[in-house]
């Protein structure tokens, strides 16, 4: 049987810069196996996770697989639900002798790959708030090399590449040549939360948008060819126009990198306001008990 955990952490695990972790697990352990008689796709053991009512709420959720020795590969399950990527190359999870591996069949993805499974985490980013409207600069913050804040003429600053998609052309810049992730050991451990100026939200994988692990370098930070309605930029992926444009993002005003925390760092957490909840009752508890004077 797939062993799914719905154990709630509510607001006990806090916020990892402006990325929350959320309330969803799915273990490895007793995993029953059923993928063209070798496993199972990530999607089918992640993509049940409840979200909340914002529209393609789904996009703010991403995977942590951890294997028995830490390493650990992250995916946006906007880049596994086939509403929106499709299902061409969709990672898997097999049986390998007694124990479990994920596996990324995209080409050049192999990077991605852990052997020996340990767990799956399912987390997500805070919702976003916001009034909306046209953005006005790109606020870039977080584990980049180009951290800082981007209008216009700034974003010209950065090399020009042109991508057509559905007969438009866009002009912009390479969206992982804008990130520069300023730690490059651990690329398959971090993460992107992208949001505009309505609050409108997408986690991607930082994995996802790497050439060098099977990411499309026509991947845009687009301000050309977008329209003033759309702001200053927004995110293009070619790879996504046969589907939903959903992770596809106008108005972008913040994109932020961030690293998952080690495992041990979410347990602190959840016993540190663990502790901070068991104080607060004890205080409730104890003033009730105290006779008026």
């Amino acid at each position: 049987m797939i062993l799914r955990q719905l154990a709630v952490a509510g607001a006990a695990v806090m916020a990892l810069t402006n990325a929350a972790l959320a309330d969803v697990a799915v273990t490895g352990s007793g995993l029953s196996i059923d993928y063209t008689g070798s496993g199972t796709t990530l999607w089918n053991l992640v993509g049940g996770v409840t979200t909340g009512p914002a529209k393609n709420d789904i996009l703010r959720y991403y995977a942590v697989a951890t294997g028995t020795d830490g390493s650990r590969s992250v995916f946006s399950l906007g880049e596994i639900d086939k509403d929106f990527v499709g299902n061409a190359y969709a990672p898997y999870v097999a049986v390998t002798g007694t124990g479990y591996s994920l596996i990324d069949p995209k080409p050049g993805a192999a990077g991605r790959n852990l052997s020996n499974l340990a767990s799956i985490q399912v987390l997500s980013a805070a919702p976003g708030t916001g009034s909306g409207g046209p953005s006005q600069v790109v606020v870039l913050s977080g584990l980049s090399s180009h951290a800082g804040s981007y209008g216009l003429t700034a974003l010209t600053n950065f090399p020009a590449v042109t991508e057509t998609v559905s007969n438009t052309a866009y002009t912009g810049t390479s969206l992982w040549d804008f990130i520069a992730p300023s730690s490059t050991s651990d690329i398959t451990s971090q993460f992107v939360v992208t949001r505009g100026t309505d609050g409108y939200t997408v986690v991607l994988s930082l994995a996802e948008l790497d050439p060098a692990l099977g990411g499309n370098p026509g991947n845009l930070l687009a301000y050309g060819g977008i329209g003033a309605a759309a702001g200053v930029a927004r995110t293009i992926f070619p790879d996504d126009a046969p589907f939903k444009h959903g992770r596809w993002m106008s108005n972008l005003e913040s994109i932020e990198v961030s690293a998952v925390p080690e495992p041990s760092t979410w347990a602190m957490m959840i016993l540190g306001f663990a502790g901070v909840g068991f104080i607060t009752y004890r205080r409730r508890h104890h003033s009730r008990a105290i006779p008026a004077a």
